[in-house]
């Protein structure tokens, strides 16, 4: 047979022959790797016949090991070169275990010897069917082994010798390999059974490319009939959505086209400009990041649509909108000046309807992310946080969850950027623009309102969801830096007096009302950084340690999922990205990561303010005597649960801790008159003591632990705490805004909302007595009229409206979910004022 390739017809073109050779090679335990079969005779191993004759196409004693592989290579594709570079051996190698064979196992290979520069795809597929079919065969009824039995004498298997009517190996390779390089295909009876059916499918090189982009490009260059253009810039969106990324080699043509287009319809052609905004979407869409280089041309296209002039503003600003946001989505930082030159336009937007306002504020949601060093410029950052301010009052939630995470992103690019300075420019920024005062004044309001109960209790103006909101605005600013929190608090009036009592109150009274652990996370984060600072501030933290024990506890029990050992869910790992990641996702991604609440593990943050407190505070002791012997028992404990570290304190405290609230409120709430005498006489020690204190207290004072119209905290000093001289007359409640319109400076070496030397007057010490177990007391010694038992006269009768005297008991009350006035003022008289007999008494009821 002669081993030159000739020309055939296959599949109706002309094609080479190229199987110069095919073999069939087995792995043998004694001998190794052996050639069974080979056509043509002598063309892979010399045969007695052909030693004279031209030599082997291969040298396989070089080949062989690549022939019959090791096991990792068995039954898969393998392709090898001989060393002289003029042939390739294609080979699909099998091994199949069975207890049967010699070692357990039966290894051959069927292999195709090709011209080098041959193209191979065609004859995969026909190395695999040969292995494949082989192999059934063998499995079937040992075709391939009888062959060697019968060639040698022996049967292996059953011990039946081969069928007459089986073709040999020798005749099946020869017929493959002429049927194949002559007709392209063959179809051989092996036996009744089995049929081996191959055909060649040539591989034809892809037609040639048809510009069809070129030529679309130029037919929109050229054509001047408008509904022509319409229907070509139709086809190209089509087109290059199609293409995705494969449309880049064509995008300058494409570019170049669309501008002309663009530079020639004018002001007036609102369906062209519709088409080319079309078109331009889809590019940014299909190129990514590569098509940065292309968003200045889009620059003049969105500045017409955007601007509020614009004849095209009202119908095209939704698609201008979404193209804005594709180019800035795809933006790798530095943005380009050109696409921050127009950032101002998005502003006056952020006031339309919901569906374009939402779109305008996602585009302004990635200006801060990807471009928070131009955002910050005295150019962009006061517009910036005036249309956010706006934005925190429309309905939509959505919105205002942007826009308060848009003010948070702002917030920590000026710490990031500029540190404490950048804070405090931004601080400026929000006290001048009026963002600061706005808010305070809704909190106040919150605050004041919830200060009523009853058939006069308010409403406040600002929403529950809002309000949080709100307070998360003021947790990022009290975590950047602390020292100019409180001095921007100052900035609204006397710290201690004015502002502290009622904004710490409300901002506590608002922890039940979190609907997101994150936003509660971040209000632990920032109180407790407030806890750093020296005094007046650390006294007024340490005046509210009872609210602090309980936001602690509370946050880092849900934090831990109730576990005293667990770890912090907000605390993840980095998270990996994804092949559909743009660069505004990646850098949201990154900043996500890099925030506190993700990145502050609660308890470990808490533990190490907490230590350094107690020691500013004097040490444990001092801390004990002055501070922890005022929090409940209950919430210390609850408190130490989760913050294991202050067990050594508490087994010192326990025996001091109060098991309630605070002596005062305790007396409030007995039960009985005569507990509350037994009470306050074990307390003051003699009957004299107590009957000097009677005779000078006030019994239309302050009850205890009510909330004064300031919202002063008992124990203040001055007339906003409550406990002034009766006989003066009570000053009007001090408007915590007052001072923001003319803010006075602050004197040297004094810390924002520090009282001048000598001003304030003396507390009153009597000033948290309840009136009315007072008059209970007198009762119970002078019988209750005139002058009687010790011979003091009897308090007068208290007259006021039950919405005045039993003010803080009402909203205790309502706080705990009893709503009815009339049943808890009817209950609250029956147990004498005391809120634990009125909830027994309502529940029992």
């Amino acid at each position: 047979q002669s081993a030159h390739p000739t020309a055939v017809i296959v599949g109706g073109n002309a094609a080479i022959i190229m199987i110069q050779g095919i073999f069939y090679a087995r792995f043998l335990p004694l001998e190794g790797p052996i050639i069974v079969a080979q056509s043509p005779s002598g063309s892979i191993v010399p045969t007695p016949t052909t030693i004279a004759a031209k030599p082997p196409l291969i040298d396989f004693d070089v080949l062989q090991e690549y022939i019959i592989p090791r096991k990792a290579f068995f039954n898969r594709f393998l392709t090898v070169q001989d060393p002289e570079g003029r042939y390739s051996v294609l080979g699909f190698p099998v091994l199949i275990p069975d207890a049967k064979y010699q070692r357990n196992e039966f290894i051959f290979n069927f292999g195709l010897v090709l011209d080098a520069d041959a193209e191979q795809a065609p004859y995969e597929r026909v190395v695999r069917r040969l292995a494949v079919t082989f192999a059934e065969m063998e499995k079937q009824d040992e075709y391939l082994s009888q062959q060697e039995a019968d060639r040698d004498g022996r049967h292996p298997g059953h011990g039946h010798s081969q069928s007459q009517n089986r073709r040999p190996i020798e005749s099946l390779l020869e017929i493959i390999r002429e049927d194949l390089n002559n007709y392209g295909e063959c179809m051989i009876p092996v036996d009744d059974a089995n049929t081996i059916n191959m055909k060649l499918f040539p591989h034809h090189p892809p037609p040639p490319l048809v510009r069809i982009l070129e030529q679309l490009t130029q037919l929109i260059r050229n054509v001047s009939v408008d509904e022509t253009r319409l229907a070509l810039l139709e086809t190209m969106r089509l087109v290059v959505t199609r293409l995705e990324a494969h449309v880049t080699p064509f995008a300058d043509s494409i570019v170049g086209a669309i501008v002309q287009v663009f530079q020639v319809v004018g002001n007036q052609e609102f369906m062209a400009k519709t088409a080319i905004v079309a078109v331009f979407s889809a590019l940014v869409t299909s190129m990514g990041t590569e098509s940065q280089r292309f968003h200045p041309l889009m620059v003049p296209l969105i500045t017409e649509v955007a601007h509020p002039t614009s004849e095209l503003h009202t119908s095209l600003i939704d698609d201008v909108l979404d193209l804005w946001n594709s180019i800035l989505s795809q933006s790798n930082p530095p943005v380009s000046t050109e696409i921050v030159s127009i950032a101002p336009l998005l502003l006056p937007i952020l006031e339309y309807s919901p569906e374009t306002a939402g779109m305008a504020l996602e585009a302004v949601e990635a200006y801060i992310i990807l471009a928070p060093g131009a955002v910050l410029e005295d150019t962009l950052r006061r517009p910036f946080l005036t249309a956010l301010s706006g934005a925190l009052e429309v309905k939509s939630r959505e919105q205002v969850n942007a826009a308060t995470r848009c003010i948070e992103y702002l917030i920590r690019a000026a710490e990031e950027y500029g540190g404490a300075n950048g804070v405090s420019v931004v601080i400026q920024d929000m006290l001048e623009t009026g963002f600061l005062k706005k808010v305070l004044e809704r909190l106040h309001d919150a605050w004041e309102a919830h200060q009523t109960t009853g058939p006069n209790k308010k409403s406040p103006k600002l929403n529950t969801v809002t309000e949080g909101d709100y307070f998360a605005i003021l947790a990022r600013l009290a975590y950047a830096d602390p020292t100019l929190f409180a001095n921007m608090l100052a900035s609204f009036g006397d710290v201690q007096q004015q502002v502290w009592p009622w904004l710490t109150t409300e901002w506590f009274f608002y922890m039940e009302s979190w609907d997101r652990i994150e936003h509660k996370k971040l209000t632990l984060l920032g109180l407790t950084r407030l806890t750093e600072l020296p005094n007046p501030v650390q006294d007024l933290a340490l005046g509210k340690l009872q609210d602090y024990m309980s936001l602690w506890a509370d946050t880092i029990a849900e934090l831990q999922d109730g576990a005293v050992d667990g770890s912090d869910n907000l605390v993840w790992a980095e998270q990996e990205g994804d092949e559909w990641d743009t660069p505004k996702s990646i850098r949201a991604r990154e900043l996500y990561q890099s925030d506190p609440l993700h990145r502050v593990v609660a308890k470990q943050f808490v533990m190490e303010r907490v230590r350094d407190l107690v020691q500013r505070a004097g040490g444990e002791q001092k801390f004990q005597d002055e501070w922890m012997v005022n929090v409940d028992k209950e919430v210390v404990q609850k408190f130490a649960q989760f913050l294991a570290f202050l067990l050594p304190l508490l087994r010192h405290l326990d025996d001091n801790l109060a098991p309630g609230p605070p002596a005062a409120e305790r007396r409030q709430r007995s039960r009985h008159p005569l507990e509350a005498v037994v009470a306050l006489v074990g307390e003051l020690g003699d009957m004299n003591s107590m009957m000097a204190m009677l005779g000078a207290m006030n019994p239309g004072g302050a009850t205890a632990g009510a909330r004064g119209p300031g919202g002063a905290t008992p124990g203040a000093t001055g007339d906003a705490a409550g406990g002034a001289n009766p006989s003066s007359p009570s000053p009007p409640p001090a408007n915590p805004f007052a001072a923001l319109f003319n803010p006075p400076p602050y004197p040297q070496g004094q810390t924002p909302g520090q009282e001048q030397p000598g001003q304030g007057q003396p507390a009153n010490p009597f000033g948290q007595f309840n009136p009315e177990l007072m008059q209970q007391m007198m009762q119970m010694f002078g019988g209750g009229g005139g002058g009687g038992g010790f011979g003091s006269p009897a308090a007068p009768p208290d007259n006021r409206p039950p919405e005045e005297r039993y003010a803080e008991q009402l909203r205790q009350l309502n706080d705990m979910g009893f709503y009815d006035f009339d049943r808890n003022v009817a209950a609250l008289r029956r147990s004498g004022g005391s809120v634990q007999g009125a909830v027994e008494h309502l529940l029992s009821s």
